[in-house]
């Protein structure tokens, strides 16, 4: 199949001594700093882990659909890549803004909630955060890393960020709430994730952009062999409202949700759009959806909020 995009640069190149990160919103290499973090303050839970690994997760809703199964359960909303699009062979990256309100509040009907997305890849990262009740909902910035092995508590979470630990990373963001109404701003942070081949391993890395150098910190890096790459199928899912239960309740949640989401692939800068991917908005949690730009962006709050 012949993938289309606009094109762009691979994603990492060292030039002068230098290691260079591509930033596709200034379409221009940029250097990074080196700021690998493990485990902080928050320790992840059994049900955090399990949430992510549980069975049924990995098959498609468009899957589904062929099967004539219900959609996978959990999914509150969010983007879903089409099977035959946004394929890669050496390299697939997201970027996408997430907001991160510092918490859900108390009336909240739900064991947990994440705010993840793939980068296509299977042996990628999720960079996600998490809002866990036994935590009180306080927003947690997590990695999960698909090619590690599983750590004694049986998570693949490698990196683990309170929301103070976050304070260099969350940067105002200015979105409009309707197609009539003032820009708001919410409190983001700006996530790079990516899986790139570099002649000999995988290599997958994680950045946040750090609004008090003006540069992305490389928060976590982690080189592997893929040697079923090529049979593997691809995650399915883009920026999504993760939900456990299936049917939690979040009608006091504060604005949650993603923004100028896209892909970096092989030297293509892929857009989200209807053509290559569906956009879900939350219609059974108690959300409401109050800002979303097809496919790249969905803002939702509870619907008593």
């Amino acid at each position: 199949m012949i993938i289309t995009g606009r094109n762009c640069s691979p994603i990492y190149k060292r030039s002068e001594d230098k290691d260079l990160f591509f930033d596709p919103h200034l379409r221009s290499y940029t250097q990074f700093a080196k700021a690998h973090r493990g485990r902080g303050r928050i320790q992840p839970s059994r049900l955090e882990g399990e949430a992510l690994r549980r069975p049924g997760r990995r098959r498609s809703p468009a899957a589904r659909l062929l099967a004539a199964e219900p959609p996978p359960g959990g999914l509150g909303g969010g983007v879903s890549y089409k099977p035959d699009q946004l394929l890669f062979n050496n390299e697939t990256a997201a970027f996408y803004y997430l907001l991160v309100p510092p918490s859900l509040g108390q009336n909240v009907n739900a064991d947990l909630i994440y705010m993840t997305s793939s980068n296509r890849a299977s042996k990628g990262c999720e960079a996600l955060i998490s809002y866990f009740k036994d935590r009180l909902y306080a927003a947690a910035f997590m990695i999960w890393d698909w090619s590690t092995a599983r750590q004694n508590d049986g998570t693949q979470f490698v990196v683990t960020m309170d929301y103070d630990e976050l304070s260099p990373y969350r940067i105002p963001l200015a979105i409009g709430t309707t197609a009539d109404s003032p820009d708001s701003t919410f409190d983001a942070i700006s996530v790079s994730n990516s899986t790139r081949w570099d002649g000999a391993n995988w290599i997958n890395e994680v950045y946040l952009h750090n609004h008090s150098t003006g540069i992305r910190d490389q928060i976590w890096q982690n080189s592997f062999t893929w040697p079923t790459k090529a049979t593997d199928d691809n995650f399915w899912w883009g920026p999504i409202f993760e939900t456990f239960p299936d049917n939690a309740q979040y009608t006091s949640a504060p604005p949650l949700g993603f923004a100028e989401a896209m892909l970096v692939q092989d030297g293509l800068q892929r857009q989200l759009t209807p053509e290559d991917s569906d956009l879900t908005e939350p219609v059974s949690n108690g959300f409401v959806t109050i800002w979303k730009t097809p496919n790249s962006g969905l803002v939702a709050q509870g619907s008593n909020t």
